[in-house]
């Protein structure tokens, strides 16, 4: 299969897309992986819409995309995508919504592996406690997104600052 990438620079640091001819399939913080960089039109779109994302002018994305992972990390995959903008979820109550709640420990591993953060917002999901858990991208990322949903849903503070 034909590979596509392409580094796009956001207020969380740069991000590396990797698609195919049809599916944005990969996210990944700060890669530090050499790749040709080859883009093409999902990458194009994809790039659009995280930055109008990042500007406050989107909260859903439409980018075609692809998932690869077993079918339970699908099954958590999906239920992270029903997530309400500026919302979030615990661990658990994703577990529970799946019909495995006393999997959250493997939900929690799932999101984990999630390949396309922020179009999938695994940033979303916290500990039952509220306390802000593990992310991939870092906790700081997690609080990031999840301050600039929350500030763009109800307009009433600035937009987060990216720590130096």
């Amino acid at each position: 299969m034909q590979r596509y990438f392409c580094i796009v620079d956001t207020p969380i640091g740069e991000l590396l897309l990797i698609a195919s001819h049809n599916h944005l399939l990969q996210i990944e913080f700060d890669s530090n992986k050499e790749y040709p960089r080859r883009s093409n039109a999902i990458l194009s779109l994809a790039v659009e819409q995280l930055g109008e994302y990042f500007i406050g002018e989107r909260s859903h994305f439409t980018i075609p995309y692809r998932y690869v992972g077993t079918p339970f990390q699908v099954k958590c995959w999906n239920y992270l995508m029903t997530i309400p903008y500026g919302e979030t979820r615990s661990y658990l109550q994703e577990a529970t919504a799946i019909s495995s709640p006393r999997a959250v420990r493997a939900v929690a591993q799932a999101n984990k592996r999630n390949p396309l953060p922020i179009l999938t917002p695994c940033h979303r999901v916290i500990a039952h406690s509220g306390e802000l858990s593990g992310y991939g991208g870092g906790v700081w990322r997690k609080e990031w997104l999840l301050t600039h949903e929350r500030v763009l849903n109800r307009s009433s503070e600035a937009s987060p600052q990216r720590p130096s």
